[in-house]
């Protein structure tokens, strides 16, 4: 079979008679054994990584192996190769072609939104070891099916750049199905196809540990591009509020599909063969919902309407909560460990991390019971807001990718209290903290607790390739069981932990408190106290002086003599708040303060406090 450029093919798959037009078609027979595939076939179609035809990254047409006799390409030692699509900003597309990887070998293929060699754009992954084919598309590790070596099998995409979506198919059956221009990690925001990447991928950065041969090279045939038309999309898409519920109904188009993919707020949430669903106990949030029709191999058709509704209620997320499960005996938890550190101190998103240790020196009867919890038994595995999950590391690279999307999904989500942490020196390494629990909207009328941890990062010791451990939980208080939450009497509620320090570096630490609801694991809100901010106690003319809450947002309490000058200062050293003290204990209006780091000073019979405020 020779190329086909540009012909016109009309055909009928199942019930949908669909249009397309074969961009590019070749079976790889008319070539010569071992010929380089780039510089053979020629430009118009495809290249190497570095675009250098013919070089050591060009991969070669070969007849060891092949489904439409005779040949195919194969991909081994340094082959970086590129099928080129055409830079498709609009319209519908399919991608197919026949995959082999041999026993003991491994695979690995890309799409780019955007190719431009070390400035790439992905678009979507897929690693092939293990007889498993593990794919980021939307996230990291989003799906995985089984992929078995020595057996050739039909790969299938369909992108449709107008749309925004798109699906993987392996063997005829649909694997995943995500948001295009979301790209392999979420992160990405390109709408556009310009590339396949059949890369001689070398094992390295496996979603799971790879245990089942790591040669490289596999063969590629068949290779087939279309434009296609989509299929008719479902119509009339209404979302009524019903009680607590949400009623979502739409009209079926004709003919009739397979399936439907209902979205909400960008999330599949629901695979049906209805034409309804009720969302059951919605949280206070603004919902838009949209429904595909899926056709089988066709795909899935173009986006019905887009329904909107809104939940009243609810407050801002103070913060996202990270627990990972997590030991330096694991030498894919670096990756893991690099992932919290690039997301809360390089990347500075609001986000609280607690690690919970097995198996090596920072193991404690907590962080065992959390992790009997989550039922956490493969490290590292990261639980988001106790609500997504994520498994599997990364011996050398950070996972910040596969983190971003999680904390993205989670950060708009209205929390459900009201939580301030007030902690006070009241001896040497000793500390009382005082958490008060406002109920904002009584959403979930039980099974609600308080959990409060102490944790410490900064820890020096060498790993693998890192030289210190961090959110290494120390304590939590009680205990990992939490505090019993109830608002049936009244909608705030105080409770007081004292913890000590002692062994540990106090500045280092952060007291972390969060809400979960029991039943369904799900955190509905956070907060922190970073420990460096608290100050020992100090004393003026025999009285305690302290500052509280910190961090803050919109004002500061300070307790002291009742009797002196009170002034902040920001980082520059510049006066942006002063104000005279005469209470023990007075109320100070902050707001109209940026965000950032100050310093606060309380001036009484020429003695002086002084102590960082953070305002967020």
């Amino acid at each position: 079979m020779k190329k086909l450029y540009l012909f016109l093919l009309t055909f009928t798959l199942g019930f949908v008679s669909l249009n397309a037009q074969v961009l590019y078609s070749d079976n790889f027979d008319s070539y010569a054994n071992n010929a380089k595939v780039a510089q053979t076939i020629g430009s118009t179609w495809w290249t190497t990584w570095s675009n250098a035809p013919g070089g050591a990254e060009d991969g070669i047409i070969s007849n060891a192996q092949s489904v439409s006799p005779s040949n195919s390409i194969y991909i081994a030692g340094s082959n970086d190769q590129i099928f080129k699509c055409g830079g498709k900003t609009t319209g519908r597309y399919e991608l197919s072609w026949q995959m082999l990887v041999p026993a003991s070998h491994i695979g690995y293929f890309n799409l780019l939104h955007s190719f431009a060699g070390a400035n790439s754009e992905w678009a979507f992954q897929a690693y092939i070891y293990n007889d498993s084919i593990y794919v980021d598309a939307g996230a990291a590790t989003a799906a995985g099916t089984s992929f078995t070596r020595g057996t050739w099998h039909s790969v299938k995409m369909i992108v449709d750049v107008d749309d925004d979506y798109a699906t993987c198919f392996i063997d005829g059956n649909e694997l995943i199905s995500y948001q295009w221009s979301k790209g392999s990690f979420g992160t990405g925001t390109l709408h556009k196809l310009d590339a396949i990447n059949f890369y001689a991928w070398d094992g390295t950065g496996s979603p799971t540990p790879n245990t089942g041969g790591s040669t490289k090279g596999y063969y590629v045939d068949d290779l087939l591009y279309e434009q296609v038309n989509a299929p008719t999309a479902p119509t009339n898409l209404t979302a009524t509020i019903n009680g607590a519920d949400i009623d979502v109904t739409w009209t079926a188009p004709n003919p009739a599909p397979n399936n439907y993919k209902l979205m909400r707020n960008g999330i599949v949430i629901l695979n049906t063969t209805n034409n309804s669903y009720t969302d059951l106990g919605p949280w206070p949030n603004t919902y838009n919902y949209i429904v595909r029709a899926g056709y089988g191999t066709s795909g899935y058709s173009q986006a019905s309407n887009t329904a909107s509704v809104t939940i009243a209620g609810g407050v801002t997320r103070n913060k996202v909560l990270f627990e990972g499960g997590t030991g330096t005996w694991c030498q894919y938890c670096p990756g893991a460990a690099m992932g919290l550190r690039d997301l809360i101190e390089v990347n500075h998103k609001e986000a609280v991390a607690i690690e919970y240790h097995s198996g090596d020196a920072y193991e404690n009867v907590d962080a065992q019971q959390r992790l009997g919890y989550y039922a956490i038994e493969a490290f590292p595995t990261m639980v988001v807001d106790g609500k997504l999950r994520v498994e599997g590391g990364n011996a050398t690279q950070s996972l910040y990718t596969a983190y971003l999307p999680l904390y993205n999904e989670r950060y708009p989500i209205p929390a459900l209290q009201n939580l301030n942490i007030n902690i006070v020196n009241t001896g040497v390494d000793t500390y009382q903290a005082t958490i008060t629990v406002e109920e904002t909207y009584p959403f979930l009328t039980n099974g609600l607790k308080l959990h409060t941890a102490l944790t410490e990062s900064n820890i020096a010791v060498t790993w693998y390739n890192q030289t210190e451990v961090d959110f290494v939980l120390r304590k939590m208080f009680p205990d990992a069981a939490g505090t019993d939450l109830d608002f049936s009497q009244n909608t705030t509620q105080t409770f007081t932990f004292n913890f000590s320090t002692t062994g540990f570096v106090k500045d280092n630490c952060e007291f972390v408190a969060f809400v979960q609801h029991d039943a369904t694991q799900e955190v509905t809100q956070v907060a922190k106290v970073d420990m460096s901010t608290i100050s020992g106690i100090e004393e003026l003319s025999g009285n305690k002086i302290s500052l509280f809450p910190n961090p803050t947002s919109d004002y500061v309490i300070l307790n002291s003599n009742g009797n002196g000058y009170l002034t902040i200062t920001d980082i520059t050293g510049k006066t942006v708040y002063s104000a005279f003290v005469n209470q023990t204990s007075q109320f100070f209006n902050i707001s109209s303060l940026s965000k950032g780091i100050y310093m606060v000073q309380y001036t009484s019979n020429q003695k002086t406090f002084t102590q960082k405020l953070i305002i967020q």
